[in-house]
């Protein structure tokens, strides 16, 4: 991806710009664009200075005659970038209308990249040092981020990396507009989360569609429960095969292929469920006997 100077032409004396070339001092640095090639030696200080230049895309090469080094830089008005002979790459695919960044150990962008198109794509980054990098993906209406971190130590070494977003049921914007909430029991939904407040009802709900947990590794779920009775509140909180309202009874927890047993606490707890071992379509509910009060606070599935 070529690196885009400048917005409008501003070189010196007014005519032309200026391209300042950082490399190694005594290597040979030559640019070609707009059906020309210009050489330069780089200085004591490892610069070479190309003034005069017309707007347009340009080839860079610095060589020392047994190695070569080349980048492309797109010249719309007087800049400054640095070439090496060190390059690595880092191949990388990450989810549709998102933007992709590359960021060094100390936190300068070095690379990044627009996905406007509605699956994923994949685009590789070229980084010029030996680091740890970290890629992160965010989309475009900034309610979803992911991250990832590569360790370049070599030079020529080449890296993939799949990022792909969380998938977030309930958070406190409210219930994902993709899914729905079926319920046995009367409910509330507000930036809170989803509230039964039964009086000692059995809570039965589900989510639908059904979702495919192959490419998640966890279920996260944030809960409080409340209660008339002493102990933990029978109950389970995962997937099932069916939308149905099934009954609960007791531990019965024949229904469910992935759950876990919510604990009795009026303050935020959370449960956790693997999902490395199911694949397939499942639908997320909630079984709760004789309960007071159920807030579920966020579900969130996770990927690896």
């Amino acid at each position: 991806m070529p690196e885009i100077f400048g917005a409008a032409l501003m070189g010196s004396g007014g005519v032309g710009a200026t391209l300042t070339i950082t490399g190694v001092a005594g290597d040979i640095c030559n640019i070609t664009g707009n059906g020309k090639t210009y050489t330069k030696t780089f200085d004591s200080s490892g610069q070479a200075v190309f003034k005069g230049l017309a707007t347009g895309e340009y080839t860079v090469t610095m060589t020392d005659g047994e190695q070569t080094s080349t980048k492309t830089v797109t010249v719309t008005a007087d800049y400054a970038t640095a070439i090496t002979y060190f390059a690595a790459t880092i191949s990388i695919t990450y989810p549709a209308t998102s933007t992709c960044t590359v960021a060094n150990s100390s936190g300068e962008t070095v690379a990044s990249d627009t996905n406007t198109g509605t699956d994923a794509k994949t685009w590789t980054a070229t980084v010029e040092a030996v680091d740890t990098y970290t890629i992160t993906a965010t989309a475009t209406d900034g309610s979803k981020t992911k991250s990832a971190t590569v360790e370049i130590t070599a030079e020529g070494q080449s890296e993939n990396v799949t990022l792909s977003y969380d998938l977030v049921l309930l958070d406190a914007k409210g219930l994902n507009s993709a899914y729905r909430l079926s319920s046995w029991t009367s409910y509330t939904i507000d930036s809170n989360g989803i509230t039964w407040d039964t009086s000692n009802e059995n809570v039965r709900a589900c989510i639908t569609p059904a979702i495919d947990l192959t490419e998640y590794s966890s279920l996260e779920v944030v809960y409080s429960i409340t209660n008339s009775g002493t102990g933990n509140p029978a109950g389970s909180i995962g997937f099932q095969t069916t939308s149905d309202y099934m009954n609960y009874s007791g531990n019965d927890n024949n229904n469910f292929n992935g759950y876990f047993k919510p604990k009795f606490g009026s303050i935020k707890a959370t449960g956790r469920v693997d999902l490395s071992s199911m694949s397939g379509k499942y639908y997320y509910a909630h079984h709760q006997q004789s309960t007071k009060k159920l807030t579920v606070h966020s579900i969130i599935l996770r990927r690896a």
